[in-house]
């Protein structure tokens, strides 16, 4: 059998063309063969007529494509696989260095509005030491003026003593004032809850707040000797503990 494709001289009862695998589909006894068996691994197909094999060029074609898809499909799962552990890889990468900024982040505000807390801290307390320090200076003021009128104080303490009644005491505190001594007194009482307030301090502060507890200790030893008529001892001391003061208000002040 002459196939009409390519011409090639083919047995007779040939059901495909062994040269180019074309079918001999209408040709006369093509109805009324039955091939035999098929051969996969080759992709023969025996011919019982010429008891030889038939070459069956679209089954291996088929086998062909369906070996190059399958090829090309694992080609591209392998390259999709890689891909994605690419992505995947970058991605955890990605976001690890995105968590550590934000930590960081996190840390610096933290670190940030800690500082801003401890600077408002000590801002407040520079504040309330500076408040202080102004009344220990007033309270200098009031100790000067209270030790230059002792003698006043000698005499109220005096005339009250002889217990005149009230109005007597009303008009010898008119003649002899002592209100800086009142003051004074006063003062102590607020100066010892202020220092009190500033207990604690800064490490800035340390120093001054040691300054300041010796400075309070001299003044309330200072407000002491005013609790009744002071001898001509305890002026001379008095004088000692005033230059002392005034010395710790110098060195609180630097």
């Amino acid at each position: 059998m002459e196939c009409r494709n390519c011409r090639y001289e083919n047995p007779v009862g040939s059901r495909f063309c062994s040269q180019c695998g074309k079918p001999f589909a209408g040709m006369e006894g093509y109805d009324k063969v039955s091939l035999g068996e098929y051969d996969e691994a080759n992709d023969m197909i025996a011919n019982p007529l010429t008891e030889d094999y038939i070459y069956d060029r679209d089954a291996s074609l088929k086998k062909k494509s369906g070996r190059q898809g399958g090829i090309f499909l694992r080609l591209v799962l392998i390259v999709f696989l890689a891909v994605a552990a690419i992505l995947a890889f970058y991605s955890v990468d990605l976001a690890v260095a995105t968590n550590q900024k934000r930590t960081e982040e996190a840390v610096m505000l933290a670190n940030q509005k800690k500082e801003a807390e401890e600077l408002a801290k000590l801002e407040n307390y520079r504040e309330k030491y500076g408040t202080v320090v102004s009344g220990f200076e007033e309270q200098g003021a009031l100790i000067d003026e209270s030790v230059a009128s002792i003698g006043k104080l000698n005499l109220n303490s005096f005339f009250k003593g002889l217990g005149l009644g009230t109005a007597a005491d009303g008009l010898v505190d008119r003649l002899l004032d002592v209100s800086t001594v009142k003051s004074m007194r006063e003062n102590s009482q607020t100066l010892d809850v202020l220092v009190g307030e500033l207990a604690n301090p800064p490490k800035t502060f340390e120093g001054k707040y040691e300054l300041m507890e010796k400075l309070l200790e001299t003044e309330k030893e200072i407000v002491t000797y005013f609790e009744n008529s002071v001898t001509s001892e305890e002026r001379e001391k008095l004088e000692e503990l005033r230059v002392e003061y005034t010395k710790l208000i110098t060195d609180i002040n630097r």
